[in-house]
C-alpha cells in the first residue's frame, strides 16, 4: 500500500506538473481529495505538497499522497461566474442568509434585512484602486467576485469561526482569511446604522477590505508570505478617512489613523535603535506586543506612503512577486527592502523618528 501512494505520489508530479512551480500555470486539474473532488489551478506544488486555487477562489493546501484520480481536466484556468458562486454561496450557508450583490463584490447578510453592506464594500474597493492608481501602480482586476459574510451576531460568527479553524476572541469584531479568500464579520450595530457600534463595523469593515482588496488586486497575494507589518501597515493605513475617502477628506491630517498614532506615541519610547531592522526582517513583534507592532507598522507605512510613495508602491509590488512556497526568510526580506529604500537604517530611524514627531 505504502509503495503504491508513493508511485501514484510520483506519477502525480512529474507527469500533471512537469514544470517548475509558478503561479502563472493556467491550465486546470481534476483531483480527489479524501474523498472530495476538486477541480483547480495549481499554484504551487512539491514532491510531497500541492496547493490548487479553486474555482471559486478558495485555496486547497493538500499532501500528494492524499491525492486520487487527478487528470487535467482543462488547458485554461476559469473561474466559476458570479451567479454560480452566488448559488454555492446560498447553498451552503442556507435559508438564513440573503446574498446582495454588486460591481465586485457578493455579500452574504442576515436574511429579511435591508441590504446596507454591499455598497459599502464596493465603495472601499474603488477607494482602494484610486489610491494606488494616483500613485502609479496598476493593480489586477480580481478573479472572482469578493466574498464577505455579516454574521446576525458574535455568537453565530464566532462558533462558525472555530467550526472552520479560525478560534478567535471576543476582541476581534472581524478577519479576512487568505486561505477562502472571504470577510466574515457580525453585526455589531444590531441593524443600526448610526452611534458606536456602527462606527466599530465600520472601521472592521475598512481594513478586512483592505486586505482582501489587496490579495486580489496584486498588492499582496494569497501563496506568497506576505510581512506582516507590510499587511497590517496597509490595513490601518487604510482606517483613516482621509486615506479610504480622500475626496471628502483631502489634507494630510485626515490620512492620520489616529488610534494608532495614540499608540505609536505611547510605545515610541521602548523602541531600540534596531527596532526598525527587526520589523522588516520579523514578524516577532506580532507575537510579543501587538499593539505596539500594530502601532509601529502603521506608523512606518504611513511614513513611507506620505514621503516615497513611488518607493513604497514599488516595494510592495516587489515582495508581491516572489515565486509561491516556501519561506520568506530574514535575509531575503532585509534584501528586498534594502534594494529600493538602501541600507542605512540609522538614516532610516533618524528620518523616520523626525517625520513622526511632527505628526498631529
Amino acid at each position: 500500500m505504502y509503495r503504491a501512494i508513493c508511485v501514484a505520489a510520483l506519477f502525480f508530479v512529474t507527469t500533471v506538473w512537469a514544470t517548475a512551480a509558478t503561479y502563472a500555470a493556467n491550465y486546470m486539474i481534476r483531483v480527489d481529495v479524501d474523498g472530495r473532488s476538486v477541480e483547480g489551478r495549481p499554484v504551487y506544488w512539491t514532491k510531497s505538497r500541492v496547493q490548487l486555487m479553486l474555482r471559486d477562489g478558495q485555496l486547497l493546501d493538500f499532501r500528494t499522497n492524499q491525492a486520487r484520480n487527478f487528470h487535467r481536466s482543462a488547458g485554461h484556468f476559469r473561474s466559476y461566474t458570479a451567479s454560480e458562486i452566488r448559488s454555492r454561496l446560498s447553498a451552503e450557508l442556507g435559508n438564513q442568509f440573503d446574498v446582495t450583490g454588486t460591481g465586485h463584490y457578493l455579500v452574504a447578510h442576515p436574511a429579511g434585512e435591508r441590504d446596507r453592506w454591499a455598497e459599502r464594500f464596493e465603495d472601499l474597493y474603488r477607494s482602494f484602486v484610486h489610491y494606488f492608481s494616483v500613485r502609479g501602480m496598476r493593480l489586477e482586476d480580481p478573479e472572482f467576485p469578493l466574498i464577505a459574510v455579516v454574521w446576525k451576531n458574535q455568537n453565530d460568527y464566532r462558533k462558525y469561526a472555530a467550526r472552520t479553524g479560525h478560534p478567535i476572541g471576543t476582541d476581534v469584531l472581524g478577519y479576512y482569511s487568505p486561505m477562502t479568500n472571504r470577510v466574515h464579520l457580525f453585526d455589531e450595530a444590531d441593524g443600526r446604522t448610526r452611534g458606536a457600534q456602527w462606527r466599530r463595523n465600520a472601521k472592521t469593515i475598512i481594513h478586512e477590505v483592505t486586505h482582501q482588496t489587496a490579495f486580489n488586486t496584486g498588492v499582496h497575494r494569497r501563496f506568497v508570505g506576505c510581512p506582516q507589518w507590510v499587511a497590517e501597515g496597509l490595513g490601518t493605513l487604510f482606517e483613516a478617512e482621509g486615506v479610504y475617502d480622500s475626496r471628502n477628506f483631502s489634507g494630510r491630517g485626515d490620512r492620520v489613523n489616529r488610534t494608532q498614532l495614540a499608540a505609536y506615541q505611547r510605545y515610541a519610547p521602548q523602541l531600540t535603535k534596531a527596532a526598525l531592522a527587526d520589523m522588516i526582517t520579523s514578524d516577532r513583534g506580532f507575537q510579543h506586543n501587538t499593539s505596539a507592532a500594530y502601532a509601529q507598522a502603521w506608523a512606518f507605512s504611513f511614513y513611507l506612503s506620505e514621503t516615497q510613495p513611488r518607493r513604497y508602491t514599488e516595494y510592495l509590488t516587489k515582495t508581491a512577486n516572489r515565486e509561491p512556497g516556501g519561506s520568506y526568510s530574514p535575509q531575503q526580506r532585509l534584501a528586498d527592502f534594502t534594494s529600493i529604500f538602501g541600507d542605512n537604517f540609522a538614516m532610516h530611524q533618524a528620518r523616520f523618528s523626525r517625520f513622526m514627531a511632527d505628526v498631529r
